[in-house]
């Protein structure tokens, strides 16, 4: 097996739009640590690329070492592959002789480059430049997932690797251009005028939704629409007799380039779990926090209102994946946060059968008490979450019809729907006069 070298710096830089680069830090190895510094010039310019646990400095900074963040600060971590990316990444070094124990958080930032999720770039960037707008086989490409997951060699690795080696996730997805002939080419760099960035997955069998969890998802995103949540456009795709879920993606936002409307221009993300340093599947979140950060970054209200929304909905649908990941803030070139649209909606057992995130503590099963206690806590008023509940309740009354458009078999469909979650309010209620909250 050839030696690898790993690299002992890496440069950090937000790229909001292409070619305008903004230097944002130095990564080296010191002492068999990761350190991180910042430039002057971007302390100077008073950009807070994660608020809450790295403040800016000018002094070299250690963050704290954990499996998934590697050492780097979590920001940048965010960055790295996981899931399904690793997986496909840490197989393409393999069959060029290179041990994936061998290569560092740095070196795996260097193979990211400038195509991760999010306007962070990496340097030296370690990527085959990829602007090839020839139409991708969908076909092959979902064989050779398929093909990976049995542990088998596949000829289309390398381009599954680069396709989809920086969304994060489990699910097997690509990046991709989408234009409104359903023509797909590569959504890593670039792409030309006419074409949408998108997240592209693709079909596998899982132990729940066996062979419809796109079909889910989509019918999820309709349903999703219907109750009043901001979500990205979606689609179904046809690969063979399967079909693939397409969403678009929030992080690239349409700019306009030589009179032609591209999207080119970036947008910064941060998920909630890594502004608050979280690692995956060993903290315990509430969606007290998600708010309390909202509010923080945000300080707007109509924030609030949307991520109780997304709430109320993932408790209705039993949509119980909703972990510290799956709720993201975007900042743009002028350091102004916003809620990032919903994503990641989807049928979900959840650990142990709880939601990921608590609602005032309770995971199990959520209920009304629950929900306008925190509604309260957040000054939200009583017409204002009994209005949000009536109209998820709504849209959650479609899902027969949606799972139908979408393909869902009628028993599927069924087996979902039992797991609906009516949240209604009590017929007694009382105000305590001491402290102003409701009792039940």
């Amino acid at each position: 097996m050839p030696s690898f070298k790993k690299l002992q710096k890496v440069s950090v830089s937000l790229r909001f739009s292409p070619g305008c680069d903004m230097a944002v830090g130095l990564l080296a190895m010191l002492n068999g640590r990761v350190a991180f510094q910042f430039s002057k010039d971007f302390v100077k310019s008073g950009l807070q690329i994660s608020p809450l646990t790295l403040p800016l400095m000018e002094q070299p900074t250690f963050a704290p070492i954990g499996r998934y963040s590697q050492g780097l600060p979590f920001v940048l971590a965010e960055s790295l592959s996981d899931g399904w990316g690793r997986l496909v990444v840490d197989r393409f070094l393999g069959e060029r002789g290179i041990s994936p124990s061998e290569v560092g958080p740095l070196d795996r930032l260097a193979l990211i480059g400038s195509r991760g999720m999010g306007a962070l770039v990496y340097s030296p960037d370690l990527t085959e430049t990829d602007r090839d707008t020839d139409t991708l086989d969908l076909g092959s490409l979902l064989a050779g997932v398929e093909q990976i997951n049995e542990g088998k060699a596949v000829e289309v690795l390398p381009k599954l690797a680069k396709l989809g080696g920086s969304p994060g996730g489990a699910r097997p997805k690509i990046l991709a251009g989408i234009d409104e002939n359903d023509r797909v080419i590569s959504g890593t760099e670039d792409m030309p005028a006419g074409y949408v960035p998108c997240i592209l997955k693709f079909p596998v069998k899982s132990e729940i939704l066996g062979r419809y969890e796109c079909e889910t998802e989509y019918a999820y995103s309709c349903m999703a629409r219907l109750a009043r949540i901001t979500i990205p456009e979606t689609r179904l795709l046809q690969v063979g007799k399967q079909k693939a879920f397409c969403i678009q993606r929030f992080d690239r936002v349409q700019g306009v380039s030589s009179d032609r409307k591209t999207f080119g221009d970036r947008l910064h993300q941060h998920t909630l779990g890594g502004l608050l340093g979280m690692e995956p599947g060993h903290s315990v979140c509430d969606y007290k926090h998600l708010l309390s950060v909202a509010l923080r970054l945000t300080g707007d209200k109509r924030n609030i209102l949307s991520l109780f929304r997304q709430m109320v909905f993932n408790i209705a649908t039993h949509n119980r994946d909703d972990h510290a990941r799956n709720f993201s803030f975007m900042m743009d070139i002028h350091g102004t946060w916003h809620v990032s649209p919903a994503y990641d909606l989807l049928y979900s057992a959840g650990p142990a059968g709880e939601h990921s995130t608590s609602v005032m503590g309770e995971c199990k099963k959520p209920e009304w008490q629950n929900i306008v206690s925190l509604g309260e806590e957040f000054g939200l008023s009583m017409s204002e979450m009994t209005n949000v509940i009536q109209e998820v309740g709504s849209a959650v009354q479609q899902w027969g019809e949606l799972a139908k458009l979408s393909g869902i078999p009628k028993a599927l469909s069924e087996t979902i729907s039992k797991d609906f979650q009516d949240i209604h309010s009590p017929k007694k209620r009382a105000k305590n006069t001491n402290t102003g909250h409701y009792e039940y």
